[in-house]
């Protein structure tokens, strides 16, 4: 039974740690939204550990600067990883997946190349594998790639996913993630490799970096069924459900509450988060 809360300090208190989801839970891509930094203190002032945990498809500096743009400087949480991070630090610790890679993404993620010793080609016949943080300004119609994600098929590349999401909103505007790019790869018969939530692998280090081994002591909160949700649901930890980001309008029209969409979401994903809260508060 999913319960209804309207801030953290109505549960928080049996639990370690908190791992937070960035996008749709702390900021909009634009601003922070208006109670997070006092959650954030008030969590930091009673010893709990806090760790931002992103799907963001780049290194944990630059998503650490975004963090900063919206309002969130780095004294506020104790870690930060991504799903960028977790891809980066599996090619460094071990890379089986090849040295020549076909870049689908922005100049703004090629940050990982600067530390990897990795090649990019824009030839596909020269390309091991596709790594997809997302295409180049992407429209909102996925099969539009499909030219392209069919030739890599036809020459067997494994294609390594930087961000599990599907979509995103900054601000009002709808934008897709490379998750939508993956997994129409995966429909049109391509394999996939992911990186973040809900993997298991990003939630692994995450628990290593907390330095905790029992998921009971650690609670997640993410907007998201799809990976916040699934990922923590998976890795037997307790999970809040934020009405803002990608559920929003489904869920929270006009300021209330949707119980019956959100039913019905639950049951299309397989998944049942612990508890529901309208925004990140503390009470």
């Amino acid at each position: 039974m999913t319960l209804l809360i309207t801030g953290l300090e109505e549960i928080s208190s049996p639990f370690k740690a908190i791992i937070l989801d960035a996008w749709g839970v702390l900021h909009n891509g634009v601003q922070s939204y208006p109670y997070v930094l006092e959650a954030l203190t008030t969590l930091r002032a009673q010893g709990k550990k806090i760790l931002v945990l992103s799907n963001a498809p780049r290194l944990k500096e630059s998503v650490q600067e975004s963090l900063l743009k919206c309002g969130i400087p780095e004294s506020y949480y104790d870690f930060l990883h991504s799903s960028g991070e977790e891809g980066y630090l599996t090619l460094k610790e071990n890379n089986v997946f090849g040295d020549i890679c076909f870049h689908m993404g922005e100049i703004a993620h090629r940050g990982l190349f600067d530390k990897l010793t990795l090649n990019r080609t824009e030839d596909l016949d020269q390309a091991q594998f596709l790594l997809n943080t997302g295409f180049i300004n992407p429209d909102l119609n996925p099969l539009s790639k499909d030219d392209f994600l069919m030739q890599a098929i036809e020459k067997n590349l494994l294609m390594l996913c930087f961000n599990p999401d599907m979509h995103v909103y900054v601000g009002n505007n709808l934008l897709l993630c490379a998750g939508t790019f993956a997994k129409r790869y995966e429909d049109l018969g391509g394999q996939v490799h992911y990186f973040g939530k809900p993997h298991a692998n990003v939630y692994k280090r995450a628990m290593s970096m907390l330095d905790i081994q029992d998921p009971n002591e650690i609670l997640a909160v993410g907007d998201s069924f799809a990976t916040d949700m699934r990922g923590g649901q998976q890795a037997g930890i307790k999970t809040i459900l934020t009405l803002t980001g990608v559920h929003s309008k489904d869920l929270y029209p006009e300021g209330l509450f949707n119980e019956e969409n959100f039913k019905k979401l639950c049951a299309s994903y397989n998944v049942n988060p612990s508890y529901v809260m309208p925004e990140l508060s503390w009470s």
